[in-house]
Parts: C-alpha cells; sequence; structure tokens
C-alpha cells in the first residue's frame, strides 16, 4: 500500500498522515528525513513534502502468530492481532486528539484489518477506501476482517481451481468452508467487534440530514434514513488478478484493479499544477516498501557485480529470493548451500548478511563458488524482467508471485502460511510453479529436493509456457493504464463524494456494539448515530441473507442429526446379539410350564 500512497501524493498532490506500528515502520524508514512534529503529539514522524509517517507503539506478530494451514483458527488470531494494534492506538489519546483536530476527508486503510473501520469512526471520517495486496485468500480476509461484508463465495484450501476443474469431494469442502466462515462471522467477528467497540466506546457515525431540518430534532436535524442502512462511500481495492482468483461473485464495493508492483515502477511523475489537493489519507497500517532509489525500467542493474554476474551467464540464471521478514533456519541455509553448488545454472541469492557469513563459514565450498552470488539485497522485479534469468525460488509471497508472473518466470514457493499456501496451490495447479513444504525445505534430503526442482523448471519448458499464457493475459488486463492509476482513480472517486457519501450499503458487522440512542456528529465521531443498534443490527439490510443462512444451518443441522440417528440404529441393529440356544429352550420349557399351570387352574 506503501506505493499507492506514494503515487497520491506525487502524482494527485494529496497530503497524506501514514499511522504505521513500530513492528512495520522499518518499511517506511527509506528516504524520508526524521524528526517530531508537534501537532501529531510529539510523535515520532517522518516528512517527505505532503507525506508525513507517524509511529506509535505496537505489539508484533509472533505474539498472535498461530502456524495454522487453512484453518479457521488463523481467521481468529488476525482479527486479536489486528484488535491488539487497534487498542495501542486508540489509547494514545495525544496522537488521537491530533489526528482530530486535522479533520481528514478520507481514510486509506488496509483491508484486513478491521481498525481503518474503527478509526474512520473515531475520526468522523465518512469516505472510506481500502487497500488489499490480492492473494487468493486476502480477498476473502479483507471482506471478511477488515470490511465486515459477508461472503458469496469462497474457495477451499489447495483445492484444483484452475479452468475450474474441482471434483465432488472439493465442492463439498468448498460448500461446508463456506458455511464455516458463515459460523464465524456471526459467532465470532460480530461479538469481538461488539466488544470492542463498547470497550473503546466506538460508536457508528450518524445518518446524513435532511437538508435545511438542521435546527430541528433539539438541534440535532433530522437524520436521512438509519445509521445502519444509509448509503456512504466505501471502496475496496484490491491488486488480485483473475489469472490466479477462482471466478467469484463480488461485492460492488471490491474493485480489482491488479498487482500494483508486478512490473518495474516509472519514476514518479510531477505533480501538475491545481492537482486535487483538498483530499487528505490516513492509514490504520500498511504493508511493503517503495522500490530502491535508481531502479526503473530503463537502469542498468545495481549492484554493478549483478549486471556483471547476469552478463556472463549462458545456461540461465535462477534467483532465490525470500522476504526479508522471514529467516531461514541454518538447515535451510545449508541444504540450498548444497543443492546450488553442483547446478549449472547460475545462481543470484538474496539473503541477511548475517546468513551469508554464517553459511559461508559453514559451507567452505560456497567461498569458492563463481556461479554463486549472495547479496544482502535485490531490487527483484528489475531482475525478472532480464531474459538470462529463468526461474524464482521464493516464498509465496503475493508481491513475489505477481511480479515473476509478470516477468513470465517459473515459481518454487516455500508457503510459510495459509494465505500463501492457498497461492501456491492455485499456481501450482495452472502448472506455473511447484511447491515445496517448510517441512520438505528443512527436513532431511532437502538439498536433493531443492536441486531436482530447480532443474525441473530449467529444462520442462511446460512450465515456462503456463507462465507466459498467464503473463500475457496478465498484461492484456493492464490494457494502456497501469495498476495504480486504477488504483488512484478509484481513491479519487472516493474523496470526491458528497459529504453523505452515497455509494454503498454499510455492512450490518461494521457497527457491531454502536451504542443505541447516541448523540451522532460531534468532531471525534464517537458518539453513536441516533438510534443506532445495539448489537450493530442492520436495521433490515441484511435480513434476506441471515434468512437464507439460518434456513442452510438448519438443513444442514437437522441432515446431520438424520444422519448420526440413522447410523446410530443400523449400528444397533447389526450388533445386537441373540441369545444363545440352551437360554432360548429353557425359556421356551419355563413359558410352557406357566401355560400348563394356567390351564390345571
Amino acid at each position: 500500500m506503501w506505493v499507492l500512497v506514494e503515487y497520491l501524493v506525487s502524482s494527485r498532490g494529496y497530503e497524506a498522515v501514514v499511522l504505521a506500528p513500530e513492528p512495520l515502520a522499518v518499511d517506511f524508514r527509506h528516504a524520508a528525513g526524521s524528526g517530531t512534529d508537534e501537532e501529531l503529539g510529539g510523535e515520532e514522524c517522518r516528512a517527505s513534502g505532503s507525506l508525513t509517517t507517524v509511529t506509535y507503539p505496537s505489539v508484533s506478530f509472533e505474539e498472535y502468530h498461530v502456524d495454522t494451514r487453512g484453518a479457521i483458527h488463523e481467521l481468529t488470531t488476525m482479527l486479536d492481532f489486528h484488535l491488539a494494534n487497534c487498542a495501542s492506538l486508540l489509547l494514545n489519546r495525544t496522537l488521537v486528539d491530533s489526528l482530530i483536530k486535522r479533520q481528514f476527508g478520507v481514510i486509506l486503510g488496509v483491508a484486513t484489518d478491521p481498525c481503518s473501520t474503527l478509526l474512520a469512526d473515531k475520526l468522523g471520517i465518512r469516505r472510506r477506501a481500502a487497500y488489499d495486496d490480492g492473494a487468493a485468500a486476502s480477498l476473502l480476509w479483507g471482506v471478511l476482517l477488515g470490511q465486515g461484508h459477508f461472503t458469496s463465495h469462497v474457495a477451499s484450501y489447495g483445492t484444483r481451481l484452475g479452468g475450474g476443474a474441482m471434483s465432488l469431494y472439493e465442492r463439498v469442502r468448498n460448500v461446508v468452508q463456506y458455511h464455516r466462515l458463515q459460523l464465524w462471522h456471526s459467532r465470532v467477528y460480530e461479538q469481538r467487534l461488539a466488544a470492542f467497540r463498547r470497550r473503546h466506546r466506538l460508536g457508528g457515525l450518524a445518518a446524513p440530514l435532511e437538508p435545511g431540518s438542521e435546527g430541528e430534532s433539539e438541534g440535532r436535524g433530522k437524520p436521512k434514513g438509519t445509521p445502519a442502512c444509509h448509503l456512504r462511500g466505501q471502496v475496496v481495492i484490491t491488486g488480485a488478478d483473475w489469472g490466479l482468483l477462482e471466478p467469484q461473485p463480488l461485492p460492488p464495493a471490491i474493485k480489482l484493479v491488479g498487482p500494483l508492483r508486478a512490473a518495474p515502477h516509472p519514476a514518479a511523475p510531477t505533480p501538475a499544477l491545481g492537482a486535487g489537493g483538498g483530499g487528505a489519507g490516513a492509514g490504520a497500517g500498511a504493508d511493503g516498501a517503495a522500490a530502491p532509489p535508481g531502479s526503473g525500467p530503463g537502469s542498468p542493474l545495481q549492484p554493478p557485480e549483478l549486471a556483471a554476474h547476469l552478463a556472463g551467464a549462458e545456461t540461465g540464471v535462477v534467483v532465490i529470493c525470500f522476504p526479508p521478514d522471514y529467516r531461514l533456519p541454518l538447515r535451510a541455509l545449508l541444504a540450498i548451500a548444497e543443492a546450488v553448488i553442483d547446478l549449472k545454472q547460475r545462481i543470484v541469492w538474496q539473503a541477511a548478511a548475517a546468513d551469508i557469513a554464517r553459511v559461508r563459514q559453514l559451507y567452505p565450498p560456497l567461498k569458492h563458488a563463481r556461479h554463486v552470488l549472495l547479496l544482502p539485497s535485490l531490487p527483484l522485479g528489475e531482475l525478472l524482467a532480464q531474459p538470462q534469468v529463468v526461474s524464482l525460488v521464493t516464498a509465496g509471497s503475493v508481491q513475489a508471485i505477481y511480479a515473476a508472473l509478470y516477468a513470465a518466470k517459473p515459481v518454487m514457493a516455500v508457503p510459510l502460511n495459509g494465505a500463501q499456501e492457498d497461492l501456491v496451490a492455485r499456481l501450482a495447479a495452472l502448472g506455473a510453479g511447484q511447491r515445496l513444504s517448510r517441512q520438505e525445505l528443512e527436513g532431511g534430503a532437502a538439498s536433493y529436493r531443492v536441486s531436482m526442482a530447480i532443474e525441473r523448471m530449467s529444462n520442462v519448458y511446460s512450465f515456462t509456457q503456463s507462465m507466459q499464457l498467464l503473463s500475457t493475459q496478465l498484461r492484456a488486463t493492464h490494457g494502456s493504464q497501469s495498476s495504480l492509476e486504477r488504483a488512484a482513480a478509484w481513491v479519487d472517486y472516493t474523496a470526491s463524494l458528497d459529504q453523505a457519501g452515497r455509494q454503498y450499503l454499510i455492512p450490518r458487522s461494521a457497527l457491531a456494539g454502536s451504542a443505541a440512542g447516541g448523540s451522532g456528529g460531534g468532531g471525534g465521531g464517537a458518539g453513536a448515530g441516533a438510534g443506532a443498534p445495539a448489537a450493530g443490527g442492520g436495521g433490515g439490510c441484511m435480513a434476506p441473507l441471515e434468512a437464507a443462512n439460518a434456513a442452510a444451518y438448519g438443513i444442514l443441522a437437522a441432515a446431520g442429526l438424520g444422519a448420526a440417528g440413522l447410523v446410530a440404529w443400523v449400528v444397533h441393529v447389526c450388533t445386537r446379539v441373540p441369545p444363545p440356544p440352551a437360554a432360548a429352550a429353557q425359556q421356551r420349557r419355563r413359558a410352557r410350564s406357566v401355560v400348563a399351570k394356567d390351564k390345571d387352574e
């Protein structure tokens, strides 16, 4: 999202304030100067023109991280992490009060973080936009976690989604996963969000007033519509592409613009005079960092040894690049070093400086391997655009996957979480890459698996052919307008809405926990709108969908109970043991004697 914010500031003239928690603040400390801003309560901030970055104390994700593949518990973990970060932000009274005084016009938040919605209510911001990085599962998570919409389609983890080739078992899993997520949304998400709003006294914004009624109803004006159902500007911008997404119906607020960082970015344009500078953006967090200076499609590769290493490659170059926030364990480092030492391709390996020194010390042959170049940082987009590069070894991050997809380079991915697992499964199902689990990378015979996977991607043309097809489709989708321009256009559209923000219905859970009968208005947006439902109700907006879900849950529960009863009856009938023959004969004799006595009497 940082790329989008910089583009909005440079090309649209926005005055932006970026709120970054301390664990993510390192991503923003690149070329901006440091200092303190008294208007923002003396918090540490970095300003560059009209872009100000403010950091605030927060918790680290490791305190909440649970390594679960495709589990509902991962959604709960993410929700708890975001709410903990949001609590630390809202409890910073000095920072929040200074933000309230600035009167922001639009908020641009992370789609998977509900804090952007909560902060918008706190600051009284009606125009809201959210950005999603485009991962296959993050589109679903952004709808569930950040914006509170009900989902219309859920793809199960690991299913074969290339061309819609799903077996009956996978379709059943898909339906079950859909209803599990709906149940999680109503039983976990809404209840925790309602408790958070009550704890921090956060209410939804008041409904827009009828024109000319400002002095009525004890000076508060006459509301137009109900607070939970009135229309408001709300756009979810996602960097996804249909090439790696299962065809599915999307809510009207979700706009697919394509991956923002798939192609190398040219230099930012100079802002023109008269560019819309009236809007201001505030984000509850951001992900990713800007491209390094000096990088671009027309500039040579940096550092110079990288360009020299590629120039002498006759059998191709394999790029190994893992995200900087993931440190490979020593066993995996040694496995990769042992795997690449005998390859005929040239290797460009990005690793932390400490890891480079450690692997060179523990594996001496790597010091004398001229075909292996280890660097602490790489311009990945520009490097993949070189014709000498034949494949990429990376994690399943959406930025690396889409960069390889744009450059038509096959990928061997090591997914690190459930979202990456789903994205890599889709890529492998389309024949454009291979998957290697963390257990396989860190376990026994890992060097053999890595070397065989690299050789297979370099020698089997079907991987390159499938990736070229996906790349052609992605470039055709881009057209003459870049993804950044389309995303910026949707932000401009959201910022240009009137005060009522007539665009989309508020989801039911967006107001979960709002206090009923609040006064509305208020500079900080802390008061709830008049007549807002206490349980976050939708005022009838979601009644048909809730009735359909309740009926589906009832049918599933009845079918499950009936099936369990039938199985129990069958087991009882089949396992019933008849009495032994001797006992049966004795019972017959007793019955005859009783009948004889009755006759005698």
